[in-house]
């Protein structure tokens, strides 16, 4: 879950086009304690020209998000 709640945002970030679907490579999820996971990696979109980048989004629970229940505490994206 944790790293499913990163990926829009990661791709946004990153300034990927809304709708593309972005690959996932290298995913790690360390656990963080009490709640919280850190989750790095790539994501890669391959199109009419290859864009890449590398992210580390930490996130926390979070009730209120009815979805995933978690919110995003950290993003930092970076190209490739």
């Amino acid at each position: 879950m944790a790293s499913a709640k990163c990926a829009l945002p990661v791709a946004q970030k990153a300034g990927f086009p809304e709708g593309s679907s972005p690959r996932r490579e290298g995913i790690e999820v360390e656990d963080l304690g009490k709640g919280s996971y850190r989750v790095t990696g790539r994501s890669v979109l391959v199109g009419q020209q290859t864009s890449s980048v590398g992210f580390v989004c930490e996130v926390a629970r979070d009730a209120s998000d009815k979805l995933r229940g978690f919110k995003v505490t950290r993003l930092d994206v970076t190209p490739d």
